[in-house]
C-alpha cells in the first residue's frame, strides 16, 4: 500500500513539475510576443508623431503659398527693374 502511494506523490509530482514547466513555456512565448507588439506600437506612435496633423499641414500650405506670392512679386519687381534700366541705357546712349 505503502509503494502505491509513493508512486502516485511521484506521479502527481511529475504532473505538476510537468504543469509548472509548460506554464513557463507558456509565459515565455506571451511574453516575447508582447515584446513584440510593443515594438511595433512603438514604432507606429513614433510615426503618427512625425506625420504633422492638419493645423500644421494648412500652416505649411500658407506659407508655401506666401512664398510663392513672394517669387511672383520679386520676379514682377526684377522685370521692371530691368526694362528700366534697359531704357536708362538707351536714353544715354542717344543722347
Amino acid at each position: 500500500a505503502q509503494q502505491s502511494g509513493s508512486a502516485s506523490l511521484r506521479a502527481e509530482q511529475q504532473r505538476q513539475a510537468e504543469e509548472v514547466a509548460a506554464f513557463e513555456a507558456y509565459k515565455a512565448r506571451e511574453t516575447a510576443r508582447l515584446v513584440r507588439e510593443r515594438r511595433v506600437l512603438e514604432r507606429q506612435a513614433k510615426a503618427l508623431l512625425k506625420v504633422p496633423d492638419r493645423k500644421e499641414r494648412e500652416e505649411v500650405e500658407a506659407l508655401r503659398r506666401e512664398l510663392e506670392a513672394a517669387r511672383a512679386d520679386g520676379k514682377a519687381k526684377e522685370s521692371r527693374w530691368r526694362l528700366a534700366a534697359e531704357r536708362l541705357h538707351r536714353q544715354g546712349a542717344s543722347s
